[in-house]
């Protein structure tokens, strides 16, 4: 993986490379967007976690000191004892368990949302609001790619640094509306698609060098364009077998396992 400071030198390189072509001829480059949902909810907890967990609360509650809210309700057990008692000047004051009772009722008046959206039920791969519980990628099918399942991607043009590069391919083939951030000024991973003979004589380029950078969404919606065919957002299981077996390779070599 290149780091930060190695962005510089990478445009450096990009520049003298596009300036001038190789004994082999040109090559194209390319950015591509790695683009990923994240996790809006935690995964629910298996059964040897919850079993963990009540292991510990309980061992907390045997074993620390009582707080100062705790203390005062012993207090009021004393109280209310008192006003049993007969005791006029301890009517009317609300206790501690009071206020315990009414956060109770409203804690089993309140319902959670369900794990399971709309989205899910409908399987509906264009919607990023669904398996919630994990990450999701943006895949599409561009018109330059034929029916290939790819990441976003562009050829850079005079003047550009690959991630402007990498924002303009975003913002052209996803729209304004999708909001997104990028990890780095430097490209995360690399892959290198040579053309067959044919298209290479007939466009005088080699291929295409093609260099990924890691974004996440923060928010709104993804539109079609006029550069899209399709898109879809998947989890990293169906990666392997929606993406080209070699370009599919490079993508996961950047990418950390969720096992």
């Amino acid at each position: 993986m290149l780091r930060q400071g190695s962005s510089r030198v990478l445009n450096i390189l990009v520049r003298s490379k596009s300036s001038s072509a190789s004994a082999q001829g040109k090559w194209n480059l390319v950015s591509s967007v790695c683009l990923q949902r994240k996790p809006v909810l935690s995964k629910e907890m298996t059964d040897l976690e919850k079993d963990v967990q009540k292991l510990l609360f309980q061992i907390e509650t045997e074993k620390s000191w009582k707080n100062d809210w705790e203390l005062e309700a012993e207090k009021d057990l004393k109280e209310m004892d008192q006003i049993k008692a007969g005791d006029p000047t301890k009517v009317g004051r609300k206790f501690r368990r009071d206020w315990e009772d009414e956060w109770k009722a409203e804690l089993a008046a309140f319902k959670l949302e369900p794990r399971l959206t709309e989205a899910d039920k409908k399987n509906d791969v264009k919607s990023w609001y669904r398996l919630l519980d994990t990450t999701l990628f943006l895949v599409v099918q561009q018109k330059d790619s034929g029916n290939r399942w790819i990441l976003p991607h562009g050829v850079r043009t005079e003047g550009e640094t690959m991630r402007q590069t990498a924002e303009r391919v975003l913002h052209n083939s996803c729209g304004a509306d999708l909001n997104v951030k990028f990890y780095s000024n430097a490209p995360c991973g690399y892959f290198k698609f040579k053309y067959p003979k044919a298209v290479r004589e007939e466009r005088g380029i080699e291929g295409d060098k093609v260099f990924f950078y890691k974004a996440y969404l923060t928010g709104g919606q993804l539109k079609s364009s006029s550069i899209l065919k399709d898109f879809k957002w998947i989890p990293r299981k169906e990666l392997k077998t929606t993406l080209p077996p070699e370009y599919c390779k490079s993508v996961e070599m950047f990418l950390i396992d969720q096992d």
